[in-house]
């Protein structure tokens, strides 16, 4: 009974330090792939669907209301621009999770293997 307890402790143990590493793998990859688009590769930071406002883009069936093509492009321009300010915030914020992510996993991390190691080093002093 006493050995099947200690692999269960030993299991969960192994067990929560895999899933912290997994996790300060993934945080780290997200941070360095916002660092590199912030800061290197600044061609790449732009938003996926961002719109386009051309006079051509704009030569499209209107809707109910009849706007000039000057104020379709300032249209086009306005929501272009709370677009791009969205696409900043919701960086920031992935930005602040991923950090929390990697600054809550490290010690849980270190705490949870140096426990395994040493166990593990105990086994393999004492054969």
């Amino acid at each position: 009974m006493k050995q099947i307890g200690s692999f269960l402790v030993r299991l969960y143990f192994i067990v929560i330090s895999a899933i912290a590493l997994i996790m300060l793998a993934v945080s780290s990859a997200q941070l360095l792939e916002t660092g590199l688009k912030t800061y290197v590769f600044k061609a790449a930071d732009v938003p996926r669907y961002l719109e386009t406002c051309t006079e051509f883009d704009l030569r499209v069936p209107k809707d109910e209301e009849e706007f000039t093509d000057t104020q379709l492009l300032e249209n086009c321009e306005r929501r272009r621009e709370i677009s791009i300010e969205s696409y900043a915030q919701e960086k920031a914020q992935q930005a602040v999770q991923n950090l929390s992510f990697f600054l809550i996993f490290l010690p849980l991390f270190f705490l949870h293997f140096r426990i395994v190691w040493n166990e593990y080093k105990k086994e393999n002093l004492s054969k």
